[in-house]
């Protein structure tokens, strides 16, 4: 059923079954009662999600995708950082604890 709607609405399946467990799950509608159990097939699912990234990507194209992969990332990395710090500290933390 997930997969016909996706493809019907044309998004990943991915982005369905992610949609899928949070409106059923113990933080949504609460159709899932089982929070530990949830959460141990959640891990499983990253891992798996991982490895099949992880799988797609070749090292020729991510050596095609080098200076975007390097200065993109490290953007990335550095704004997290910087929001993070500024969220905490503007809510009271000390400098150093942000």
């Amino acid at each position: 059923m997930i997969l016909f709607v996706c493809q019907k609405l044309k998004i990943p399946t991915i982005v369905g079954f992610l949609l899928t467990g949070i409106i059923i799950g113990p933080y949504g509608l609460r159709l899932v009662g089982a929070v530990h159990e949830v959460e141990v097939l959640a891990e499983i699912g990253v891992a798996m999600l991982l490895f099949s990234i992880g799988i797609e990507f070749s090292l020729k194209s991510l050596y095609k995708l080098r200076k975007q992969l390097l200065i993109g990332g490290s953007t990335q990395v550095l704004g997290m950082i910087a929001i993070t710090y500024l969220l905490a500290h503007g809510f009271g933390l000390p400098k150093r604890e942000a």
